[in-house]
């Protein structure tokens, strides 16, 4: 018998769960699916919001979801296991982000699975994100990213992922050279290589180098993807970005070879790193595009500040909710 721990939680918070998770170690697998009850299939958030009691503005255009999270553990996972689980989520439900864990044996609860594969999310106006068992038809127009369940930051349901992607939809185009720096799931490598562009990924924590390889694997696109364990410049000296643990890491040197570079990270490591964004950039592109995302509009200043010291220009702006996605261009031929 399995036993299935599961909660409810907004789009926000399922990449944050997937990260704490990584953290310690457990038998077991995380799903994800759309927020599911026996009267009221596919809830959108602002009616789990009642029952977490938080408010939150939720826009029309850009509706956001909830969604429950199922950690399916094996018959050999202890109470202590469960209860090191709730004790690293019980932040997010004092915080009004998840509920608290509910627990159930397999002979008594609907699998996830069965609704896993009805899963279609899109995003921007060609993405659409797909589960490896999904069975939907994709239109000739749209970029399907296949994305299997990790323990790394990327689902495709955070803003900062979402507004990544809407970016990226805009400005890469065929040939680019792109460094996708912190690249968690992969899914931003999978999808600038989608739209034609030649990639390298670097993550400096192992587990999401594996889970981006795995993502790049499974969207076959190998050919154009090199996946990396390491760091830019000088993140490779600033420890494990998330909290986590990691060792010494390779370093990539800033040395101009890049046409477009997407970070989707901390502000303070966009405002640590701005010199290494501006001498990793292609001194002869045409391009020289930076486009950032991991911060609320609180950091939005700080970063473009710290960008525009060393020569980027804020050109594009995307937002949802709190989190906003800038893209940059480098000015002047470099240095």
């Amino acid at each position: 018998m399995t036993w299935i721990l599961s909660l409810d939680a907004t789009s926000e918070a399922v990449d944050w769960i997937s990260t704490l998770l990584s953290t310690i170690e457990y038998d077991g697998e995380i799903t994800v699916t759309p927020y599911q009850s026996e009267n009221q299939p596919d809830r959108p958030i602002a009616v789990l919001q009642e029952t977490l009691e938080v408010s939150k503005d939720v826009s029309d255009s850009q509706p956001t979801w909830a969604f429950t999270i199922y950690l399916n553990l094996s018959e050999h996972a202890s109470q202590a296991d469960i209860d090191r689980i709730e004790n690293l989520l019980l932040p997010l439900y004092r915080t009004g982000l998840a509920t608290d864990l509910r627990w159930a044996d397999t002979d008594h609860h609907h699998s996830p699975d069965r609704l896993l594969h009805h899963f279609i999310d899109r995003i921007g106006q060609r993405f659409v994100i797909l589960a490896p068992s999904s069975t939907y038809q994709p239109d000739s127009s749209d970029i399907p990213l296949i994305l299997k369940n990790s323990r790394s930051f990327g689902s495709g349901l955070h803003p900062t992922t979402r507004v990544s992607l809407r970016l990226l939809e805009r400005y890469v185009i065929p040939d680019m050279y792109g460094l996708d720096l912190g690249s968690g799931t992969g899914i931003l490598s999978v999808a600038m290589a989608k739209l034609g562009a030649r990639v390298l990924a670097l993550d400096n924590d192992r587990l999401a180098v594996q889970a981006t390889q795995a993502a790049v694997s499974l969207n076959h696109v190998d050919q154009t993807v090199a996946v990396m364990e390491g760091s830019l410049g000088q993140g490779s000296e600033l420890g494990h970005w998330m909290g986590g643990e990691t060792g010494l890491v390779s370093t990539v040197e800033p040395a101009g070879a890049f046409d477009l570079i997407i970070a989707n990270i901390l502000p303070w490591i966009h405002i640590k790193l701005a010199s290494d964004f501006q001498h990793a950039l292609q001194p002869t592109s045409s391009h020289r595009l930076l486009l950032t995302a991991g911060y609320t509009t609180e950091y939005e200043p700080e970063v473009v500040e710290a960008l525009a010291d060393v020569g980027f220009q804020p050109i594009d702006r995307d937002q949802q909710d709190e989190w906003v996605g800038l893209a940059f261009r480098l000015m002047g031929g470099g240095e």
